[in-house]
Formats: C-alpha cells, structure tokens, sequence
C-alpha cells in the first residue's frame, strides 16, 4: 500500500484570502443580478406611464405595481377593442361611400389610417409587456400570466437580496480577521 500523500495546507491568511476572492466573485453575480431586476422594474414602470415611489421593492411596492400593471392591461385590452370597433366602422364607412364623394372619402380613409397607427401602436405595448412577461399564447391568459410572473420575481428578487446580505455579513466577517 502506497503511503498517503500529504495534503498542503495554506496559512490560515492565505485561505481567507481565498475565501474573500470566493464571496467577491459571489456578491459580484448576485449585485449584477438584481441590477438587472431593477432595470426590468424600471422598464415596467417606464411601460405602464407610472414614477417608481422608492428605490426599494418591497411586498407592499410589489402588490402596487402589480394592481397597477393589471390595471395598465386592462386600460389596453379596452382600447384596442375601441379602435378596433372604430377602424372597423371606418372600414365599413369606406365601402359604403359612393366613389364620386371625393371629400368624404378622403375623410374615411384617414379615420381608418389613424384607427391603423393607433391600433398598431397598441399591439406593439401589448407585445413588449407580453415579452417582458415570457407569455406566449396560453389558456391562463395574459393577466392570470401577469399575476403568477410577479410572484415569481418577487420571489427571486428577495432571495437575491437576502443573498446580497448574507455575503456581506460574511465578507465583513473575513475582513475583520484579516491584517494588513
């Protein structure tokens, strides 16, 4: 039997150093995952029109901004069924115009343009929140989606932040062990 190897072993300095280097590159990834969240809070908050009240997302600022954003999605859903029912009406209006009205088919055409713009530019708020939310077409629906989306980042937003602290605590812990 071949005799055991010995195993080295570090200066109590150097393996907090080590340590350190560890948590450092930990609380790196952790920070710049919530400076995304934050970006992505400061999306959604650009998105529903609405001014972030504090820098910190707490439960209560969550069940906020998630009432808000349901009630963004809901002012959405009723616009768009509005300029669609008027685009359509126009649309209708266009057809039925005798061709020798010059004017008021002028008048038709540009009621279903801007009808066109202003429904596009919906369906366009509507897909950049339907990306920000990972939705694709589902049974639940997008606000259902919406509902269980915020509790999940919620979720990891705070498990994030309770890391961020824990890795704190214990670089203040090696550092105060360390001499320089």
């Amino acid at each position: 039997m071949p005799p055991k190897k010995r195993q080295k072993r570090s200066p109590p300095e150097i393996e907090n150093y080590e340590r350190l280097s560890f948590l450092a590159r930990e609380m790196s990834k952790f920070k710049k995952q919530k400076f995304q969240y934050n970006m992505l809070l400061k999306q959604i908050y650009e998105l529903i029109s609405k001014q972030r009240d504090s820098a910190e997302f707490s439960e209560e600022t969550s069940q906020t901004l998630r009432k808000d954003v349901i009630a963004w999605l809901s002012d959405i859903e009723q616009a768009k069924k509005q300029s669609s029912d008027i685009r359509d009406k126009a649309l209708k209006t266009l057809k039925t115009l005798a061709s020798l009205d010059d004017d008021a088919l002028k008048g038709a055409a540009l009621m279903l343009t801007e009808e066109e713009t202003r429904l596009a530019a919906i369906e366009g708020l509507e897909s950049r929140w339907q990306r920000i939310v990972r939705y694709k077409n589902s049974p639940i629906g997008i606000e259902k989606h919406t509902q269980e989306w915020f509790t999940r980042f919620y979720r990891q937003f705070q498990k994030t932040s309770t890391s961020i602290e824990d890795l704190s605590s214990k670089i203040k812990e090696i550092l105060d062990q360390l001499t320089l």
